[in-house]
């Protein structure tokens, strides 16, 4: 890959981004191939290992922003 000059830091950065992004998502597709056994407390279920890691990624992104914003407005709440 050949940079010109008339390409900033900001656009090299982007590509190195999608780069990553379409690699992952590669990476997902081929273990999306191997079926594991999930066993949650009495059940048994069959899945896919990429569906496995995108909906616990999905489960944690969604806590997480739950629990800031609540802190966020708990901080607000404090400082009134």
């Amino acid at each position: 890959m050949i940079i010109r000059n008339d390409m900033s830091l900001k656009t090299v950065f982007v590509i190195l981004i999608f780069s990553v992004f379409l690699f992952s998502a590669y990476l997902l597709t081929q273990l999306n191939l191997k079926e594991v056994t999930l066993d949650i407390l009495f059940f048994s279920i069959e899945v896919k290992l990429g569906v496995l890691i995108l909906s616990s990624f999905l489960v944690g992104t969604v806590t997480t922003l739950v629990l800031e914003v609540i802190f966020i407005f708990q901080k607000k709440k404090n400082k009134d």
